[in-house]
């Protein structure tokens, strides 16, 4: 969801944003003790993120602006996939927390 206030000189956007996976596909193994290829999943994850950008205004329909975000607000680690699974031979994590800015002009 976002909001932003309109202002004379520009605006002000504030984001946020949830984003939410079943986790992807792994290996599981039977009550027998045999492994079931892509049979089951890693736990489900969430992350949070959130954003604010400014927007000036300038003269003759010109304007600069300025971002900053913060991706995985509350530094959540998670698992995309642990390794087993058809194809997969790695396990691999999601992005930890991420301080990202920009600044951008229209001319």
């Amino acid at each position: 969801m976002n909001y932003t206030w309109k202002e004379s000189r520009g605006s002000t956007r504030v984001c946020l944003d949830a984003l939410y996976g079943s986790g992807l596909r792994t290996d599981t193994t039977d009550s027998l003790g045999e492994v079931i290829p892509n049979g089951g999943h890693v736990p489900g994850y969430y992350t949070i993120n959130i954003g604010v950008e400014q927007d000036f205004r300038l003269k003759a329909r010109r304007s600069l602006k300025i971002r900053f975000d913060v991706i995985n607000l509350l530094d959540k680690t998670y698992e995309l996939r642990d390794g087993s699974g058809v194809g997969v031979n790695a396990a691999q994590f999601g992005q930890r927390r991420g301080l990202f800015g920009s600044l951008g002009y229209s001319f």
